[in-house]
């Protein structure tokens, strides 16, 4: 487009906003009347930054050309831009009109007005929002965080329904002619496309006027690995329970960045070390956009600390918390903030305050205790995963059977879009065997990992328990190893030491004509684990 189309568009933008209801209607429409379009002729021009400014004048039909105004933004480069400020006509003494510019002070708002009338920013019936056109084929969904970010104003400056109105506007009173097909819910490849609503995958190339949510240009068909993905995630995992949400996790996060389900889950991923958690995190990072969270920053820094922090998550798509040690109640309600979508305020040194939903799914990753009891209690949105313990391993054995992964999944520590995307199709795929339900299964982390841990308490209960199904409550042996590891039944560390193991303490059951207090098995799976690990020879 030139200058004269875009001043056309604009018009009907202004021609238009009176049929939106808004008490900003004048503040806006000052705005708009700010907003010249500029042709950009030649390099020299270019260069000094300036531009013959197209102008409505009376008594010119078509319209003039005020030409060499220093310009406020650029369009197009080498191309179109804009002037922001007011041309007026004032008669001078000799009875001749002369045309004068008086720039003003640049309004980020007008840049998104210029956005729309360019086209690189256009409005989406199918997914009723505006759309940032900043890659070939692709989009960005500006939300209202998104529109602050990239057309924020200073705060004396804002209008809270700026974007609210623009909204209703093109919604209500334009037709859609962007000429762009929009494929909602898709990412695409050099020769494939997949819904990932419908779990539908094509053989399909992209036309030019086609829009997908991700797109991997040079990423075809036959460099996905489907069967590779998943050969890796069993290498990993030899609990089934963890395999299975293992093996859902990318669909969850595609399916959270989409909008298609809401946020209601975090994920855990604990272990020892050396497991091979952590190559699986390598591989998110060319197909979602990973944002590690600074742990001194967001749960022990200053207030501005952690709103710098916050803003690293507007547009996250995981939100990864590595190594940090254990996580105690007072710092859990920050990270939940940003795994269950709630409002974050944040700003950078220097900038405006920003208000977002976070998007970002929160993927917890350590080796140490979870201390927050809400975090733990609220088994409906953690998902826990224990990958396989190789402490069994020597570092050179670990290290040569994960090698071949290494080479795959991040050859030269550089994560590999095409084994990320067949970790995608792989989860996928698994979720449409699920009948497209994230059926998470709950697993229990042991509160030990080798049988020396076990406190001589745990031992007996384990033992006896084992042999004939209970253990007195009263028994001598068991009160006396209770006074030496914990005092009494009553303190929370032995409370937790006894479920841990899958133990439940003073039940009722009849013997012998009385109704005696006695311990007993609560968790099938988790006691005869513990009894394992218990009989494990190191």
């Amino acid at each position: 487009m030139d200058a004269k189309e875009l001043h056309e568009r604009l018009f009907q933008i202004k021609e238009k906003l009176d049929r939106v209801e808004t008490t900003n209607l004048a503040r806006i429409k000052d705005i708009l009347n700010r907003i010249y379009f500029a042709d950009i002729e030649g390099q020299a021009k270019s260069i000094e930054n300036v531009g013959n400014v197209f102008h409505e004048v009376k008594g010119f039909e078509h319209g003039k050309y005020y030409k060499n105004l220093h310009l406020n933004y650029i369009i197009e480069a080498g191309k179109t831009g804009i002037f922001y400020g007011r041309i007026v006509t004032k008669r001078m003494k000799n009875g001749n009109d002369n045309e004068v510019a008086k720039p003003e002070a640049f309004s980020n708002y007008a840049m998104f007005v210029a956005d729309v009338c360019s086209g690189r920013v256009i409005y989406s019936e199918k997914l009723e929002c505006f759309l940032l056109l900043d890659h070939a084929h692709t989009y960005l969904k500006i939300s209202e965080g998104q529109f602050e970010y990239h057309y924020g104003v200073e705060k004396g400056s804002k209008i809270r329904d700026f974007l609210q109105v623009f909204e209703e506007l093109f919604s209500q009173h334009f037709e859609e002619d962007h000429g762009y097909n929009v494929l909602p819910y898709t990412i695409a490849g050099e020769d494939w496309i997949y819904n990932v609503a419908d779990l539908k995958m094509e053989e399909h190339k992209l036309q030019s006027d086609e829009l997908v949510e991700s797109y991997f240009s040079e990423v075809a068909f036959s460099n996905l690995e489907v069967d590779r993905a998943k050969e890796y995630l069993e290498f990993i995992n030899d609990k089934p329970e963890c395999y299975h949400n293992m093996r859902l996790i990318y669909a969850y996060v595609v399916q959270r960045k989409m909008g298609i389900i809401q946020p209601e889950k975090i994920f855990l991923m604990k272990d020892s070390g050396g497991t091979g958690k952590g190559l699986f995190m390598h591989s998110m990072q060319p197909v979602f956009n990973v944002v590690p969270v600074d742990p001194d920053s967001l749960l022990q820094g200053t207030s501005i600390e952690k709103q710098n922090a916050f803003m690293r998550f507007l547009g996250a798509e995981v939100a990864h918390l590595n190594e940090t040690g254990s996580i105690t109640s007072k710092q859990w309600p920050t990270l939940r903030k940003i795994g269950t979508g709630e409002v974050l305020t944040g700003r950078y040194i220097g900038a405006n305050q920003i208000s977002f939903k976070s998007e970002a799914v929160l993927i917890l990753d350590t080796n140490e205790k979870i201390e927050a009891p809400s975090l733990k209690a609220n088994l409906r949105r953690m998902v826990n995963i224990a990958p396989k313990d190789r402490g069994e391993e020597t570092p050179e054995e670990t290290n040569a059977n994960f090698k071949p992964w290494w080479d795959w999944i991040a050859p030269d520590r550089t994560p590999n879009v095409k084994a990320g995307l067949s970790f995608l199709l792989a989860s996928l795929d698994y979720l449409k065997e699920q009948g497209g339900k994230f059926n998470f299964q709950p697993y229990t982390f042991p509160l030990v990992s080798k049988s020396e841990e076990f406190s001589e308490t745990q031992t007996i209960m384990l033992r006896v328990i084992k042999q004939q199904g209970f253990i007195l409550a009263g028994d001598e042996m068991l009160q006396k190893a209770i006074r030496e590891d914990y005092g009494n039944l009553r303190k929370k560390v032995a409370r937790e030491a006894v479920k841990g193991i899958g133990v439940e303490i003073n039940r009722s059951k009849w013997i012998e004509g009385q109704n005696i207090k006695v311990h007993e098995v609560g968790n099938l799976k988790l006691f005869n684990e513990m009894y394992e690990l218990l009989n494990k020879v190191a």
